[in-house]
C-alpha cells in the first residue's frame, strides 16, 4: 500500500533504551549503612524469597525440591551472593558444614614468590566458587561446566547435595528430564 509505513514492534519497556525495566515488585532495598543492618535486611530478603524453610526443613514440604528449585537471587555484586549465599548456608540449612577449599599451589615454584597465597586465596573471580566453600547437606548447587549433557549434567543444572568426601561431591539432579538422577 501507497504511503504505509512498516515500523518494527518495540515493546513499550525497551523503547529508546538499552535497559530493562525491573518492576517495583521484583525490587528489594538492602540498608547497607552497618554491617548489622545489612545482615537484616538480607534476612528479611531471605524470608521473602525462601517463606518455608522452616517446613522445609521440618519434612513438611513434599516436594521440596522442586519448591527450591524454582527459586533464584540475582545480584550485581559478587561480593553480595557471597554474603547472600553465607547467610543462606548458616541460617536456611541444618547439620554439619562441609568446608573445602581451593587449591592453593602452583606447579611453578618461580610463581609462588610472585603470587602469595593469601592474596590468590582473596580473588573472587566470576564463574568461580570461592577459596573457602561452605557446604551443608540437601543445599541447591549450580553445575557451571558440561560434564555429560546427555546425563543432564550441562551448565547451569541445579543439583542437590546429598553427601561429600574430601574431593567428590554426591549429588542429585533438582529438576527437568534427569530430576533425581544421582
Amino acid at each position: 500500500a501507497a504511503g504505509v509505513e512498516r515500523v518494527p514492534f518495540t515493546p513499550p519497556r525497551l523503547r529508546h533504551t538499552n535497559k530493562i525495566e525491573i518492576p517495583n515488585n521484583m525490587l528489594f532495598n538492602i540498608d547497607d549503612s552497618t554491617e548489622q543492618s545489612k545482615n537484616t535486611s538480607l534476612m528479611q530478603f531471605m524470608h521473602i524469597i525462601f517463606p518455608d524453610m522452616n517446613a522445609i526443613l521440618n519434612g513438611q514440604l513434599p516436594n521440596w525440591i522442586q519448591w527450591l528449585s524454582e527459586r533464584a537471587i540475582l545480584a550485581p555484586k559478587n561480593s553480595t551472593v557471597d554474603t547472600i549465599n553465607n547467610i543462606v548456608v548458616s541460617q536456611c540449612f541444618v547439620g554439619p558444614e562441609d568446608v573445602f577449599f581451593g587449591a592453593d599451589t602452583t606447579t611453578n615454584q618461580d610463581d609462588a614468590t610472585k603470587f602469595p597465597v593469601e592474596y590468590v586465596s582473596s580473588l573472587t573471580p566470576a564463574g568461580l566458587p570461592p577459596h573457602r566453600l561452605i557446604l551443608k547437606k540437601n543445599i541447591i548447587l549450580i553445575l557451571v561446566r558440561n560434564l555429560n549433557p546427555r546425563e543432564g549434567l550441562c551448565n547451569g543444572t541445579r543439583l542437590i547435595l546429598q553427601d561429600s568426601s574430601n574431593h567428590l561431591l554426591h549429588c542429585k539432579i533438582a529438576s527437568g528430564e534427569h530430576q533425581n538422577k544421582p
